[in-house]
């Protein structure tokens, strides 16, 4: 494996607390988040990639097994473009993370009664985990929305 070159020069810039998370955020550049070591992926996001390329192929085959309609193939085909771009480091791939569980929800909620209805639920469960550390780890948050977390100045709690 060859060892990258952090860039000689980078921008470092503050925001100030987050109002939705209560953090401090220091934003980076693509090229110094990537970089840097946690800017590499992880197992977690590769056991993420891998179950978004089975949860795709097993769709494609059930879409071609039993027939095929245009909302259908959306639906096989968004876990694969979806892992593509987690690999590929693309800051979307987070929003199309949350657009996969925001479609899953309704569909497992009219497919109740189906035999299989369970392994949609645990499908469900795997995708809001999936959602919930690519939003709040603080790897995730370096390779894809290219900020860390800077606890300098932060008040300490009372015990």
């Amino acid at each position: 494996m060859t060892k990258r070159k952090m860039p000689e020069e980078g921008r470092f810039e503050t925001r100030g607390v987050d109002r939705a998370t209560g953090a401090n955020w220091v934003y980076v550049t693509r090229s110094m988040a990537h970089n840097h070591p946690q800017g590499r992926l992880n197992l977690a996001l590769y056991a993420i990639i891998l179950w978004f390329l089975i949860s795709a192929g097993t769709k494609i085959y059930l879409i071609v097994g039993f027939g095929f309609s245009p909302w259908g193939g959306l639906v096989a085909i968004l876990p694969f473009f979806t892992a593509l771009l987690l690999f590929m480091r693309a800051p979307v791939s987070i929003a199309l993370t949350i657009v996969q569980l925001a479609i899953g929800v309704p569909m497992a909620l009219q497919k109740s009664s189906y035999q299989y209805a369970n392994l949609q639920y645990i499908e469900l469960a795997l995708l809001a985990i999936a959602v919930v550390y690519l939003l709040e780890g603080d790897r995730p948050n370096l390779i894809y929305r290219l900020r860390y977390r800077s606890y300098k100045n932060v008040a300490e709690p009372d015990v």
